[in-house]
């Protein structure tokens, strides 16, 4: 008699035909991860172009005419002097709505008018920072651009925006924080001012 033997047929994986472990194969974890990070990148790409295009401006900014000071020292010394709070913009050259704000917004006539006549505005660049510019940053926990922040007469923080806004959002935030100008008063005539008229001129008696 002829011995048998239970043999089970092999099939082969259709996926897998070598039968090799799938981690050996093209196309496992490790070409996932790589597929992966290839398509952050595209995406990181194509955000910053997308930034590039939304924000995107040339050259120089225009005039803003706003007495920036690059000193945050200096900006609270002249608040303790005028009594106004100080207007701090942390921004850099590599951000683009920080160079869309200087070119759009800053230049706003109403906008530099409240800037110029009720606050002390400090302007800090993050672009290459010194010592006194990172101590600034650390302070007031500034880990993006461009950040707005308002302080008070004693240097301490009463507002802040982390984002960018347009020039009629500007203004109308800043306004929060400081009172109208006082309205200008006509002197009023008393009765020893009172213009004399012919008639009651003791020159000319009637």
């Amino acid at each position: 008699m002829n011995a048998t033997h239970d043999e089970t047929e092999f099939v082969p994986d259709p996926l897998n035909p070598s039968g090799k472990p799938a981690g050996g194969r093209p196309g496992g974890s490790g070409s996932n991860k790589v597929a992966v990070l290839f398509i952050a990148a595209m995406l990181g790409a194509l955000a910053v172009i997308y930034l590039m295009g939304a924000f995107g401006h040339r050259g120089d900014p225009p005039v803003d005419n706003i007495p920036w000071q690059i000193s945050l020292a200096t900006g609270r010394e002249m608040a303790s002097q005028t009594g106004r709070p100080i207007f701090v913009d942390f921004t850099q050259k590599n951000c683009p709505p920080c160079e869309a704000m200087k070119f759009e917004v800053f230049p706003d006539p109403e906008v530099s008018t409240l800037l110029d006549e009720r606050f002390v505005p400090v302007r800090i660049d993050l672009t290459r920072p010194g010592e006194e510019a990172m101590q600034a940053a650390q302070q007031f926990g500034i880990w993006g651009t461009p950040t707005l922040v308002v302080l008070d007469t004693q240097g301490r923080e009463i507002g802040r925006m982390a984002q960018y806004v347009n020039a009629e959002q500007l203004a109308a935030w800043l306004r929060q924080y400081t009172p109208n100008p006082p309205a200008a008063t006509t002197p009023q005539a008393t009765s020893n001012d009172s213009p004399t008229t012919p008639e009651s001129s003791p020159n000319n008696p009637s």
